[in-house]
């Protein structure tokens, strides 16, 4: 039995005991509504979860592309170079690396010392001091041009990177369904653009070479359908008039020609009288 607070009985429950002698169809009244209380207040109790998150959505093209290209092209390289190139290699080696160490011995600085006459160690030491200073401003000045070209590049690439969070900031605000469709590197973005150019200029063509085809169908039909029935509207009464028996009438200028050339053969015919 249900209680109230204090441990006596609620007078809901002293109600539906009073009415079930009575009235059994009220009890069941009272007590689906109870039921229907009870679930009420357990969905409420129960807390609400949480909204998903709009998923983004994933690049289409990446330069993941080139690079899983590039892994291809070095297995393909690797394998072809493993069976067939590196054997022999292999079977040779030893052959070129005797006949250059035996041409390394040479002294050629002693030899032509030899010829011209001088001192070789002199030369030999003119030699080292020179390749040393070629070798300290060769060094100089590729750190020198190292550093500068690494500053450039690294202004360049800040620059890059900024405009491509721009232009992928303004896409993803005018398209918030397409959010992560483009990677934030200025390779994916440039890659995404070509595509998307490609994507368009082909379908350029198919929209272009439709037109022409359905011009060139319409022309076709049009044309010919006139030519036909103007062929059809000037044999018919030329058959008529043969058919009839009588010769077409001559135009006027046929007229005019033959009174021209009448004219001049009556001089003609003087003339020889």
């Amino acid at each position: 039995q249900a209680l109230a607070p204090g441990g006596n009985e609620s007078p809901l429950t002293s109600h539906v005991c009073a009415a079930d002698s009575k009235d059994p169809m009220r009890v069941q009244f009272f007590l689906s509504l109870l039921a229907v209380a009870a679930a009420q207040s357990e969905v409420e109790e129960t807390p609400s979860a949480p909204a998903p998150k709009a998923q983004e959505g994933k690049p289409i093209l990446t330069t993941d592309l080139f690079h899983r290209t590039a892994e291809l092209f070095y297995d393909v390289y690797d394998s072809v170079h493993g069976k067939f190139v590196k054997p022999h290699i292999d079977k040779h080696a030893d052959t070129v690396t005797k006949s250059v160490a035996s041409l390394a011995e040479v002294d050629v600085v002693g030899e032509a010392c030899k010829v011209l006459t001088c001192d070789a160690k002199e030369v030999n030491e003119q030699v080292r001091t020179l390749s040393s200073t070629a070798q300290g401003h060769a060094q100089t000045a590729f750190g020198a041009v190292s550093a500068q070209a690494l500053a450039i590049l690294a202004q360049v690439e800040e620059s890059l990177n900024r405009y491509t969070h721009f232009v992928i900031d303004a896409f993803e605000s005018a398209l918030p369904k397409y959010t992560g469709l483009i990677s934030r590197t200025p390779m994916n973005l440039l890659i995404f653009v070509l595509y998307i150019f490609s994507v368009m200029y082909f379908i350029m063509k198919v929209v272009l070479f439709s037109a022409w085809l359905a011009k060139s169908i319409l022309c076709c039909l049009c044309c010919c359908g006139c030519r036909c029935c103007r062929k059809k509207a000037a044999k018919e009464p030329a058959d008529a008039k043969a058919k009839n028996g009588k010769a077409p009438k001559a135009t006027a200028a046929e007229k005019g020609k033959a009174a021209t050339a009448a004219s001049n053969n009556k001089p003609a015919a003087k003339a020889k009288k």
